[in-house]
């Protein structure tokens, strides 16, 4: 009888042990039995990385994404992707605290995004009294609906950079960028419909704005119509993408299978991906700008974009300055090293720039006229800044901001620079500045002398010649013997937590910092001890062990003489006494150094040398810093 009843439940348990296997799996995918749905009077907390909410067929993901240092968005990302693609965010320009932050589903039926201390950051302004449910859809799509499958709020209606499979652009919503590639606040490109009816892709930088897609220049774009005031646009599963103005593509693996996305990056370009799931990498299927300095503002103002081998590059004209050095974000663009206040015509003149045209900003209607002509033209307008010229048609385009530069062989034309007579005195314009600036990365520091004085006596090119390679070969050793020593010092203080760590686990013993050693030992106040070149002082450590600590004779003789050569440096600069500073330059200076030397170049490195071995690793200038200092330096004097 017991056979026979366990063969007339066999059916049920085989489900039993499906519905154990599928549990058992779902456990160790996502930690926690995955919920796709929250439900009135439900949470989310910022603390629990398990409290997330995941699509059906397991494609998304929502729940709190870290951002930063204890700062987290709630979004919804791709859960198959190796860098857990966003594509979606509720608070992108406030993001929240890393602890007491919750996602709160009211029993009002309002969603509602509390940061510490229960501050409402973002909510969905919704209220309904019956059973009210927040569900992750396999399509992306975050709703909120009622038990009669009313829809109060969906996230496909407030997009923020990304557009999903069937998601659609309408004349209420934009895709605005990111910040750039790790900040994911709003950023200045954005995707709209313009009140003409098309699709157009807009910079709004700090300082203007420009319409750069579809091209300005072209008046009627092909394949584009303005007389559909629906502005709707959408891309399906397979890759194709349609817009109520007429614009199509497909994507160049059209056809079902991969997911895909469409996306404003943050350096403005529009680009459709797929997904390889294999690598859970993306890959682009289709980009609206190929050549990207056609992208307005990339570089900034008083800046020129140039095509590379290795992409875009970014640097200033001559006669100007990166706004923001510090960062080396080029969407600032660069300022003038001088007034830009112009005076009457003869105290300003032009420097040559072949193939260069700057979008926009005409000050008047082009003319036909000469080139002389052309140049007075603007010589008479303070706020002329340049002009442009096409010799072939006689046509003169003079220009009040110098925006969106950009060199190709292509243009047929020469822009001409304003700038200052004292500025052109030290500055002249060398051919190859073109050439040279397409070897910059727009995210390394750019250095790039473009002028020097001009030769006053012929008789002596030779000696002059001579001179300058003899002084930049000294100089060049000077930065490399500075350059040594700060990574020397840098290095020997930067051992992280991790390596110690694993010096510990592998020895048995620790690496312990000056400071540390110091504080156990009470300042090395109680000594036990001498011999072999050091004393021996006894200290407690962290965990309460008693320790022998030896310090070495030879550091205090080296911080003996830093903080002796700090003090007369500090002095000195306290005095202002050129005849005192020379004298401890002197005093520093390495006696078998018997040949001429500058008083204000050894100043400086001796003070680069002082910050770079300053006790705290923080305060130690970086690579970067050091040639900063040294370059700016050589440019003063």
């Amino acid at each position: 009888m017991l056979f026979l009843s366990t063969m007339m439940n066999a059916p049920l348990v085989l489900l039993l042990v499906f519905f154990y296997t599928t549990t058992i799996f779902l456990t160790s995918s996502y930690g926690t039995l995955a919920q796709s749905s929250l439900s009135k009077g439900s949470s989310l907390s910022v603390e629990k990385p398990n409290d997330v909410l995941v699509s059906s067929n397991g494609v998304f993901t929502a729940g709190f994404y870290n951002v930063g240092d204890n700062a987290y968005y709630f979004a919804i990302w791709f859960t198959q992707s190796s860098n857990s693609t966003i594509v979606w965010m509720a608070n992108r320009d406030q993001p929240v605290n890393g602890r007491g932050s919750i996602l709160l589903l009211s029993r009002n039926g309002n969603l509602v995004l509390k940061d510490i201390g229960r501050i409402d950051v973002w909510t969905t302004v919704t209220n309904s009294a019956t059973q009210v449910e927040l569900t992750l859809l396999d399509t992306g799509n975050l709703v909120l609906q009622t038990s009669e499958n009313d829809i109060l709020w969906e996230s496909f209606n407030f997009p923020t950079d990304t557009l999903l499979p069937y998601q659609p652009l309408t004349r209420h919503t934009k895709l605005i960028s990111s910040r750039s590639r790790s900040n994911y606040s709003s950023g200045m490109y954005s995707l709209f419909f313009d009140n003409d009816n098309l699709l157009h892709l807009l910079y709004d930088g700090p300082e203007t704005s420009s319409l750069y897609w579809p091209s300005p220049a072209i008046l009627f774009p092909v394949g584009r119509t303005t007389y559909n005031s629906s502005r709707i646009a959408f891309i399906n599963l397979s890759g194709y993408f349609k817009s109520s103005d007429a614009f199509k593509f497909y994507a160049s693996d059209y056809g079902e299978g991969p997911k895909r996305r469409l996306t404003i990056d943050y350096d403005g370009n529009l680009r459709l991906y797929s997904l390889d799931e294999k690598q859970g990498e993306w890959i682009v299927s289709w980009q609206a700008i190929h050549q990207m300095c056609k992208v307005h503002g990339i570089c900034g103002v008083n800046s020129l974009c140039v095509h590379g081998i290795h992409g875009k590059r970014c640097s200033c004209l001559p006669g100007f300055k990166e706004k923001h050095s510090t960062d080396h974000d080029w969407s600032y663009g660069c300022q003038p090293k001088f007034n830009h206040s112009y005076q009457f015509g003869s105290y300003s003149d032009f420097v040559e720039l072949p193939y260069v045209d700057f979008y926009g900003f005409d000050m008047k209607a082009p003319q036909a006229m000469s080139l002389e002509d052309c140049k007075r033209s603007c010589l008479r307008l303070d706020s002329c800044k340049a002009v442009m010229y096409q010799k072939q048609k006689g046509m003169c385009y003079p220009k009040s901001v110098l925006f969106n530069g950009i060199r190709t062989p292509s243009f047929v034309g020469t822009t001409y620079l304003r700038l200052p007579n004292e500025i052109l005195k030290s500055y002249y314009y060398e051919p190859d500045w073109i050439v040279s600036s397409t070897q910059m990365n727009c995210s390394t520091v750019i250095s790039h002398t473009i002028a020097r004085d001009y030769p006053k006596d012929r008789g002596n090119r030779f000696f002059m010649y001579l001179l300058w390679f003899v002084s930049a070969l000294g100089g060049v050793e000077m930065v490399c013997i500075v350059l040594g020593c700060c990574f020397l010092y840098r290095t020997r203080g930067d051992a992280n937590l991790v390596q110690q760590g694993h010096l510990f686990v592998l020895t048995g013993s620790k690496k312990f910092t000056y400071r540390e050693l110091q504080k156990a030992t009470s300042g090395f106040s109680n000594e036990i001890g001498r011999g072999g070149g050091g004393t021996v002082y006894k200290g407690v450590l962290p965990d309460g062990r008693v320790a022998a600590i030896k310090r070495s004779d030879q550091p205090r003789q080296y911080h003996t003489l830093v903080t002796l050569v700090r003090e007369k440096m500090s002095t000195s600069s306290t005095d202002d006494d050129d005849h005192d500073m020379a004298s401890i330059v002197e005093q520093v200076m390495d006696p078998r150094v018997d040949s001429p030397y500058s008083v204000a170049k050894m100043e400086v490195l001796v003070k680069v040398a002082l910050q770079c071995v300053e006790e705290e690793k923080d305060a130690r200038p970086t690579m970067r810093k050091v040639v900063e200092m040294l370059i700016d330096h050589h440019e003063n004097v």
